[in-house]
């Protein structure tokens, strides 16, 4: 028996529980008999897939077509997608339908809970559910006190002081709001959070979080392991006040670092008797209170038995659950594939369905509109005030809707002060990309504005999803395109295979904004309007001016509406300049971001050809499926990406890759084989966008 564990972006998940996870299977598959392989053109028996993402369908499906057994871990659930990120609880019964169309591919569907397994049991998956624990090596994590006494003094902290250690993403779900809170309410204890996200994807309030400035709280970013470990063995009390987990792997690891443990009282934790096992709270008041109670010693020590309760949870144990799923599902008949029509209308119910439900906004939007009016009816109305800005040799018109011109003069003030400095971040000339390129430092790591690192990281994160097509390593390719479009000449393609590495390895980050020192070429074109207009659009919320439209050439970003409907009306322009037609289609729309990437404005002419300006990193080549494509989405960096990646695949590839990813919505504009301009849409491009 061989087993292809799919491991679908990894890199991107490693900081994430669920790349933690996935790690524990080859381990826990390594104290078995059982052969694995994570090269997905192995032979194998048994395809065993872990995450949710486009490849991973994709590649399940075809495991099934091929006659392979398929077992799909469900590590996520509706339940546990809400309060993630912004946007994440408008996303999440899309999120929902999606898992499920990934889940029904699974012959045997594996889940880390018995609560997991009974919120699968709602989703009707028809499918049998196997509860196996994510585990830990329990031998690893087991109390170090010379480990403990160097986190004490690698974060300053004295033998006498109260240690508390939190650990999450900077997400609302993990409780880390009321990590906060209670720090404030507890000044005489101190109070530590290891975890990390992307800042770019959070609402406000996470961001006000993190950036609390108290002298007994400290978010110390991503550590690995052995950081965790030093800190669950030098602290005096694991705080775990998450509001929903599929298992919580960090619980297991500080019962059994024999750490003091305090977690809240949610149906997954279940299997730990409070006042046995673990102390539980139910919210922050019975938490303050709690606390209070474990660091003066009023309560009983439960360490030995959480021990005992976490050893359960060792690897060995779960290689053993895993090897005997595996030889269990090979035994059986394969589950019988619908047939051919069924699945069709199937597949356009799952697709169209969700997007349907934009049109149950419209009247929520004029209701809301018209309460709003009601009250407002004393008020001055908003006014428009208009700016243009250059920056990324791009002209950005920016319109914002208040009430007074000082406030107005004031964004207007921040908003240049924001795009001046994404500007000079990204010069390859002269800002931080240059340094990064053409520094002398004989240092191994670099320390980077932190802008800069989130712009890097999404941008790692869309090579995995773009499988290569989005590639901000390109510098030393568009160097030569640039410089031979200064001449009008094009360059041989020996000249570009020769240019120097575009390997997205070159970017090594290392968390807490460093990254290693290997000077790659990094262009980041392509993604820094997105990331600065999306970054001016969160700074007018915070200011409280929440109506405003940002068009930062093909890169749109819309706020809440001013008045009229409620819904902002963009014309998406045709690019097919000889035709009457001036117009593609029309969106109507609010707080979402549009991206159009093309060749028809940004291009030059070499004897008769036009030559855009978006590479392909397969060819080296300007990109030429496509005149343009626009997207739609929840934010402009994932918009603009997207964009760029559709526009340098055949329209059937960005079909699937559209449809596969929720929340996106596509237009192509290209030539036929006969000449004519076509345009056409993906599935989940609403009726009332065209």
């Amino acid at each position: 028996m061989k087993v292809l564990l799919y491991t679908e972006g990894l890199s991107a998940i490693s900081k994430s529980g669920l790349g933690k996870s996935i790690r524990h299977q080859m381990k826990a598959l390594d104290s078995t008999k059982i052969t694995y392989t994570t090269n997905t053109k192995d032979e194998y028996d048994i395809i065993h897939v872990n995450f949710y993402g486009p490849k991973s369908y994709f590649i399940a499906r075809k495991a099934r077509k091929m006659g392979k057994k398929v077992i799909y871990h469900a590590h996520s659930t509706e339940e546990d997608f809400k309060n993630s990120f912004k946007f994440s609880n408008f996303f999440a019964p899309l999120f929902k339908r999606w898992i499920i169309k990934c889940y029904k591919l699974g012959d045997q569907i594996i889940t880390p809970t018995e609560y997991s397994k009974r919120i699968l049991e709602g989703y009707k998956l028809n499918r049998p559910i196997k509860v196996i624990s994510n585990g830990i090596e329990t031998s690893f994590f087991e109390k170090d006190t010379k480990a403990g006494q160097e986190f004490r003094k690698k974060y300053g902290y004295k033998k006498t002081d109260k240690v508390i250690v939190g650990i999450g993403l900077y997400i609302k779900r993990k409780g880390i709001l009321d990590f906060v809170e209670l720090a404030k309410r507890l000044p005489k204890y101190k109070f530590i959070w290891f975890g990390y996200s992307p800042l770019w994807a959070s609402p406000k309030e996470i961001k006000e979080a993190i950036k609390t400035d108290l002298p007994n709280l400290h978010f110390a970013g991503y550590v690995d392991s052995s950081e965790i470990k030093s800190a669950l063995s030098g602290a005096n009390l694991y705080l775990f006040p998450t509001y929903e987990e599929t298992e919580g792997m960090p619980l297991i690891e500080a019962l059994t670092s024999k750490i003091p443990t305090l977690i809240r009282d949610i149906p997954v934790f279940e299997e730990y008797e409070d006042k046995k096992v673990v102390y539980k709270a139910k919210d922050i008041d019975d938490f303050e209170k709690k606390i209070k109670l474990i660091m003066t010693r009023k309560l009983p020590r439960l360490t030995d038995k959480g021990y005992r309760a976490a050893k359960k949870k060792d690897l060995k144990n779960v290689g053993k659950e895993l090897a005997k799923t595996y030889t269990e599902v090979l035994g059986t008949q394969k589950i019988t594939k619908p047939k051919k029509t069924k699945e069709k209308k199937e597949i356009v119910v799952n697709e169209k369905k969700p997007f349907n439900r934009l049109w149950y906004l419209i009247p929520v939007l004029v209701l809301i509109a018209g309460i709003t009016l009601i009250l407002t009816t004393r008020e001055k109305p908003l006014e428009e005030f208009r700016k243009t800005f250059n920056f990324f040799d791009t002209e950005i018109d920016v319109r914002i809707y208040t009430r007074t011109e000082s406030k107005a003069k004031k964004a207007f003030d921040e908003i240049y002060t924001i795009y001046s400095e994404y500007d000079q971040l990204v010069n390859r000339e002269s800002g931080e990309l240059y340094y990064i390129r053409t520094n002398t430092s004989s240092d191994s790591v670099l320390t980077i504005d932190h802008r800069l690192y989130e712009m890097l990281e999404f941008g790692i994160e869309w090579y995995e999803i773009s499988n290569g097509l989005f590639n901000i390593n390109m510098g030393n390719v568009t160097d030569v395109w640039n410089s031979h479009r200064s001449k009008n000449t094009i360059p041989t393609r020996s000249e570009l295979q020769n240019a120097g590495s575009i390997s997205i390895t070159d970017i090594e980050l290392l968390g807490n904004n460093q990254i290693r020192n290997t000077r790659p070429n990094i262009d980041l074109t392509l993604l820094v309007r997105s990331f600065a207009t999306n970054t001016v659009g969160e700074h007018l919320t915070d200011m409280g001016i929440t109506a405003f439209l940002i068009n930062a050439g093909g890169t749109v970003v819309l706020g809440d509406h001013f008045e009229t409907n409620g819904l902002y009306i963009i014309s998406i322009a045709s690019p097919f300049k000889d035709e009457e037609i001036i117009s593609l289609g029309t969106l109507f729309a609010t707080n979402h971001s549009i991206s159009s990437s093309g060749m028809y404005q940004n291009y030059f002419e070499y004897n008769n050809h036009a030559y855009g300006h978006i590479i392909n990193p397969k060819t080296l080549f300007p990109s030429e499926y496509m005149i343009s494509v626009t997207v739609i989405a929840a934010d402009s960096p994932t918009a603009a990406a997207m964009s760029a990646t559709l526009f340098s695949m055949p329209r059937a590839e960005g079909i699937e890759l559209v449809e596969s990813i929720d929340g996106i919505e596509a237009l192509w504009s290209f030539i036929d084989s006969e000449g004519k301009h076509i345009k056409r849409f993906s599935t989940n491009w609403n009726d009332r966008h065209r």
